[in-house]
């Protein structure tokens, strides 16, 4: 009779140790880091406004506010574009895109305090939460926090896209409001 052995999985087998899970990557380190400091100095910037005169001059120019405005708005569309993937079936393109993804959205809050350090009307401030929503529950991801269970996978994925689907649609009020009464 052959001498057979059965493979038990090596958190099993006593000869073998399981993998350890690694650390967060270093990559995904710096952005969260990277993200929290971006997203609370533009937090900070709107309890304690400070004023900067030639970003101040400049957010006054109807054209600059549009150019930015349009910046953003091409921006969101550019971070729609994992959605998309993902949609379309296209899994390794999107795994592909989640990188990049992720670290367009650390640098959101730059984009918002270069077309504007105010909060504006009511409209304008629901869009300034929904925004900043949408950027503080990407930067928690069970991608970056490494949380794999199924409620928070789930839960993450819905308030995510729930603030980023808001987030389109008062983007597109604001854009109609600026550009009929401008």
């Amino acid at each position: 009779m052959e001498n057979s052995t059965i493979a038990l999985p090596p958190s099993r087998n006593p000869g073998i140790k399981a993998p350890s899970r690694s650390p967060a990557k270093k990559g995904t380190r710096r952005h969260i880091s990277l993200g929290i400091f971006l997203f609370a100095l533009l937090i900070a910037q709107y309890i304690i406004p400070i004023q900067w005169q030639q970003l101040a001059e400049l957010q006054s120019i109807e054209l600059y506010k549009q150019l930015t405005g349009f910046a953003i708005f091409c921006f969101i569309m550019l971070q729609w574009r994992l959605a998309h993937l993902r949609t379309e079936n296209r899994t390794k393109e999107a795994r592909g895109n989640l990188n990049t993804h992720q670290w367009l959205g650390v640098l959101a809050p730059v984009l918002i305090f270069i077309h504007s350090t105010q909060t504006g009307h009511e409209h304008q401030t629901a869009l300034l939460f929904l925004f900043i929503a949408t950027v503080f529950t990407g930067l928690f991801s069970f991608h970056t926090i490494k949380i794999r269970k199924q409620w928070f996978i789930f839960g993450w994925t819905i308030f995510h896209i729930t603030f980023a689907t808001a987030t389109i649609a008062l983007l597109s009020f604001h854009i109609y409001v600026v550009f009929w009464y401008s």
